[in-house]
């Protein structure tokens, strides 16, 4: 299974590509503003919910406007960032992330 997330809310082209190359895969596409938190965790239990498990995601929002440094922040941090906590939320809990190399989370901090 293959969510597409993008804030265009006409599904790109590359997506209906993929489905007809990737005919065994279920691929779904969402129009979300990665930007807004209540969005994107709408779009997380509406992907979850039809899936067994959530291996991996990949996060690779990112605008360039030096007009509007604000929504740069908001969609390339914020996005990425508020992403991958709903990701390590709905993980599966037989992945623990403490144990992965290289990786700076842990369940609970040492004092």
């Amino acid at each position: 299974d293959l969510a597409v997330v993008d804030l265009s809310a006409k599904e790109p082209s590359i997506v209906g590509k993929w489905r007809q190359k990737y005919s065994n895969t279920s691929i779904t596409y969402f129009s979300v503003d990665v930007s807004c938190q209540d969005d994107l965790q709408r779009c997380y239990e509406t992907f979850v919910k039809g899936i067994k498990s959530l291996d991996i995601v990949v996060n690779c929002a990112g605008i360039f406007n030096e007009n509007h440094p604000r929504k740069m922040v908001e969609v390339n941090l914020c996005g990425t960032i508020g992403s991958t906590l709903l990701a390590m939320e709905k993980r599966p809990r037989s992945f623990p992330l403490r144990e992965l190399p290289g990786c700076a989370y842990e369940d609970e901090p040492k004092l």
